[in-house]
């Protein structure tokens, strides 16, 4: 055995922040070369980008996709009111192995991070920094 990362299917969950690359770049090494999907989960009624306009979603969705490209991972974009249940149906549906979450500013990443590992069993919760 000579110790090499075996590659693993990984889910990045992202907003649509310039920052959020950082994320995609953790979960791309994370990946050692297996599949990447970076998701991005807006409350229904809402644009993809939180307070901007609907004319926005536009650009929003162009940086995902632009940053998803870059590290060969596949987007998956949806509307939904409850973003730990969609998170998690998507996390079962591709048969993730990890899911890669960042820290958010209000402190929340912890607790749904928590919940989320509740949920998924055997799926590796990573949150980045």
């Amino acid at each position: 055995m000579n110790g090499a990362a075996k590659p693993t299917r990984v889910m990045v969950c992202v907003t649509a922040q310039r920052q959020c690359e950082r994320l995609i770049r953790a979960g791309s090494g994370i990946a050692c070369g297996g599949a990447l999907s970076v998701v991005h989960v807006a409350p229904v009624d809402q644009p993809l980008l939180y307070g901007e306009s609907v004319a926005n979603d536009s650009l929003a969705l162009d940086f995902l996709y632009r940053a998803a490209r870059a590290f060969n991972a596949d987007m998956i974009v949806e509307h939904n009111d409850k973003p730990l249940d969609a998170i998690t149906a998507l996390a079962e549906r591709i048969g993730a192995q990890c899911v890669v979450l960042g820290i958010s500013a209000a402190g929340t990443a912890r607790s749904f991070s928590e919940a989320l590992a509740a949920r998924l069993p055997g799926v590796r919760v990573h949150t980045e920094l």
